[in-house]
């Protein structure tokens, strides 16, 4: 089980690799660096790769609301559609001649 240590400036600046070496181990969790007994700052290793991305799903839950009356189900457009608006045989800039 990971541990958390407090040390005093000086000998945080004595033991500095060590306890660098026991964070990057995993074998403490947690430096607290004091000056004359108050805390002035913590070391802690970084937080894995997994847990720094956050989880893209469901991140933009509850953003956006739809107004009410809208349909999402309903067309976009009011313009009817049909065959018949569709040309089979479009001429292309290729088969024009000038």
């Amino acid at each position: 089980m990971a541990a958390t240590e407090t040390v005093d400036i000086e000998a945080f600046a004595a033991k500095f690799f060590n306890l660098l070496d026991c964070i990057e181990r995993r074998e403490l969790d947690r430096v607290t660096i004091t000056r004359r007994g108050q805390p002035v700052a913590v070391l802690l290793p970084p937080e894995p790769p997994i847990d720094a991305v956050p989880d893209l799903f469901g991140t933009m839950r509850g953003s956006v609301t739809i107004a009410e009356g809208v349909d999402l189900t309903e067309p976009a457009l009011n313009e009817p559609f049909t065959t018949e608006d569709i040309d089979p045989f479009p001429i292309q800039d290729s088969d024009r001649r000038a």
